[in-house]
């Protein structure tokens, strides 16, 4: 039995790790910064770039939310994220 996998779906599943990688880290920041431990991150627009078989760039908009204050704080972010070794690097928002 062979399996082919195809390029773009392999890349598929690194930019839904990496987005979560960079979700958990950019929450755990903000979390840090607001002295809250209710903070949820949303994306709302996300750009990506391949840096190497491993790397991905992420670059885009999105939301902290903060339910017990009702409100949604907008960020700008950019990062490297690295699905396979679950490294999160380079974040800027």
């Amino acid at each position: 039995m062979v399996l082919i996998f195809s390029a773009t779906a392999v890349f598929a599943v690194d930019k839904d790790k990496a987005l979560s990688l960079l979700e958990q880290n950019l929450s755990n920041r903000i979390k840090a910064e607001l002295l809250t431990e209710n903070v949820t991150v949303k994306f709302t627009k996300v750009q990506q770039n391949e840096l190497s078989n491993s790397e991905i760039y992420l670059i885009g908009d999105g939301l902290a939310i903060l339910p017990s204050e009702k409100t949604e704080l907008p960020i700008k972010f950019k990062a490297e994220v690295n699905p396979v070794e679950e490294v999160v690097s380079d974040v800027e928002y």
